[in-house]
């Protein structure tokens, strides 16, 4: 298996910005929002954060009912960028028992850019066709996870918030310097 995601040292116990809140889940059962981080995180976890070497400035909101799983996967692109691919996220879930996070080898076939309902781009497969590589149920440990190859999110009886944080693009680094990087600063929890 690769090593699609690490767990990794950074507390999460009082992240959030005194005046933000999460946002009303749609009747859809499903919601994506994109946020900058300094709206939803205190300057105190920011600057916390930034002094571990990650500067965080964009943060994605996604929720998921119970059972809506998808039958795609998918790559994340860079926020009203077509042309980059984001290698890595950090995420962390609220509630969501049972559901986990899957990735698949890369594909050979090309596939289209499609639109996430808050203009952000991503390319998707349906995953029936993929080869599974690597799984995760994340919890409310920080996870940093790749999202440059193809990846969804399986779901069980339990509601999914995940928080999944963002670097700007000169902080893309690919997936093996990301974690390399988070090793040297001793905050990857070896798998």
């Amino acid at each position: 298996m690769s090593n699609s995601w690490y767990n990794i040292k950074i507390d999460t116990s009082n992240p959030f910005n005194a005046n933000w809140k999460f946002p009303d889940v749609p009747v859809t059962g499903n919601g994506i929002w994109c946020i900058p981080a300094q709206e939803v995180f205190s300057q105190e976890w920011l600057s916390y954060v930034s002094s571990l070497g990650l500067d965080l400035v964009q943060t994605m909101i996604f929720y998921r009912g119970p059972y809506r799983s998808t039958r795609f996967a998918h790559i994340d692109l860079y926020y009203g960028d077509t042309n980059t691919v984001n290698n890595f996220a950090i995420n962390w879930v609220i509630d969501g028992i049972g559901s986990e996070m899957v990735w698949y080898k890369m594909p050979l076939k090309k596939s289209k850019v499609q639109w996430a309902n808050a203009d952000i781009p991503y390319i998707n497969w349906d995953r029936r066709e993929l080869e599974m590589i690597d799984r995760c149920a994340i919890k409310d440990k920080m996870t940093l996870v790749n999202v440059g190859i193809p990846h969804s999110v399986n779901m069980a009886e339990q509601g999914r918030w995940c928080i999944s944080v963002r670097t700007g693009e000169e902080n893309n680094f690919p997936w093996d310097q990301i974690v390399e990087k988070m090793r040297e600063r001793n905050l990857l929890i070896e798998r």
